[in-house]
């Protein structure tokens, strides 16, 4: 489901302060993407993988409003997640304990809409579990580079507006052509946080059946831009995550 969590009816150079207008609507689109991977028992506890995931491109057809240059018109945009790329070493130093680390690489620079507010990204992963009984107990932590683009594009997805604001506009001594992106990075896209730890359970009730949750905290990171309107724009932004899952082996 595509959504751009705009709405609302701003006008003006009010609009750069992240509440944009343009009312947007909730939009479904289906695609397809391939995975493949290779492992390698480099000795008797020593295992080396690598693995590539194809793009994902999504269609969002009449997902965003504009009133530039006159009446009200939806437009349409294509949303690609990226190639990405992970290779990784796994050891188990006793017959209980695995620790893994992983790098992964993500082509932002080369997807649709992305790659105006988002630069290529690598991510060094860390982890470690612990088998008790029917207990799994787990940990990680990884670290990620920053993804924003220092001067991110003047459109995104090749928008031409956003509710009554051009993209990619400037006017002498007001606005930058990328001021409104640079507001959308900070306000639309914040992922700027780069450290975060992760702990899980899992407990097996049958060699062919396991439940697993696990809790994630991204610690707060920030972001600033410079506009001409509005001068230095920042944010601060961390994150929890929580999940679970029931695992089936046959």
């Amino acid at each position: 489901m595509g959504q751009f969590g705009t709405v609302g009816n701003t006008t003006g150079l009010g609009g750069l302060s992240g509440d944009f207008g343009g009312t947007t609507s909730s939009v479904h689109n289906i695609s397809v993407r391939g995975a493949f991977g290779a492992t390698y028992q480099l000795t008797q506890d020593v295992k080396i993988g690598a693995s590539v995931k194809t793009p994902l491109e999504y269609n969002y057809r009449n997902v965003l409003s504009t009133t530039v240059g006159g009446a009200q018109e939806y437009q349409s945009v294509k949303v690609e997640q990226p190639l990405e790329a992970t290779w990784g070493i796994a050891a188990n130093p006793t017959p209980n304990l695995l620790l893994e680390a992983d790098v992964a690489w993500k082509n932002w620079s080369q997807s649709s809409l992305y790659k105006d507010v988002y630069d290529d990204q690598f991510l060094a992963m860390f982890g470690g579990q612990y088998n008790l009984g029917n207990w799994q107990f787990r940990t990680g932590y990884s670290y990620a580079t920053e993804v924003l683009r220092d001067e991110p594009n003047g459109t995104v997805g090749g928008f031409k507006g956003v509710g009554s604001l051009p993209l990619d506009t400037r006017v002498p001594g007001v606005l930058n052509n990328n001021d409104l992106v640079k507001v959308v990075q900070t306000t639309l896209a914040p992922v700027v946080w780069q450290h975060t730890a992760t702990a899980g359970l899992g407990y097996a009730f049958s060699p062919k059946f396991r439940l697993d949750a696990f809790a994630a905290y991204a610690f707060e990171g920030s972001a600033s831009r410079s506009t001409l309107a509005l001068g230095e724009y920042a944010v601060n932004v961390s994150e929890w995550a929580l999940g679970a899952g029931a695992n089936f082996k046959f």
